[in-house]
């Protein structure tokens, strides 16, 4: 299973694609069945989660050794130095290291995750888990699962330059909206440019 974030950006989907992929052929090396994926970017993240990951005694990945809940920027900064990578909510695992994780907070919905991975191994497809699986599920009980380490144990792996945002509050929202409009600008100029190349015609920028 991959569960990204409900809200995110990504500036290139290819990394992000490719390392999803290397993450899930690495599962079955992976004793805890369940990793996530720690972020480094050229740009300094806004509002973000940070990971202080290290080597793991045994298996491949990261261990995680500390988590820092969205820190200023010059706790941001020293945690980057320190070799921390911004948390990005992405999580890939077995179905089942799931189901035993959320079946301790509510036991309900683990034999309605049993069936869909029953009816999905069978069919030899992906199965969608649909909101309704937690219907009758008080506020507090959602509130109280808890996904990273140690409350659900996981690996880590590394992904670079890839343009992340967990868009975690309106400046990072802000923020990349900036950039896309930019970006917008700066594509059309580049077509208006090869355009005039292309027609030796001269054009008002």
């Amino acid at each position: 299973m991959t569960l990204l974030p409900a809200r995110c950006y990504v500036g290139h989907e290819i990394i992000l694609r490719e390392a999803l992929r290397l993450v899930a052929s690495e599962l079955p090396h992976i004793p805890e069945g369940a990793a996530t994926l720690g972020m480094l970017d050229i740009d300094e993240a806004v509002d973000e989660d940070y990971m202080v990951v290290g080597r793991a005694g045994t298996g491949r990945g990261l261990a995680v050794h500390g988590i820092a809940r969205r820190p200023t920027a010059w706790v941001a900064r020293h945690l980057r130095r320190q070799g921390a990578v911004v948390s990005s909510g992405i999580m890939i695992g077995y179905a089942d290291v799931f189901a035993r994780h959320i079946s301790r907070h509510w036991p309900e919905p683990r034999q309605r995750l049993a069936a869909l991975v029953a009816a999905a191994s069978a069919a030899h497809l992906e199965c969608a888990i649909r909101s309704s699986l937690q219907d009758r599920m008080a506020g507090p009980v959602l509130k109280s699962l808890r996904w990273h380490p140690p409350a659900f144990p996981q690996r880590v792996y590394t992904v670079c330059d890839s343009g992340w945002s967990g868009l975690r509050s309106p400046h990072a929202v802000a923020r990349i909206a900036e950039f896309t409009a930019n970006r917008i600008v700066q594509r059309d100029v580049t077509q208006a440019q090869e355009t005039t190349a292309a027609h030796g015609e001269p054009i008002a920028l």
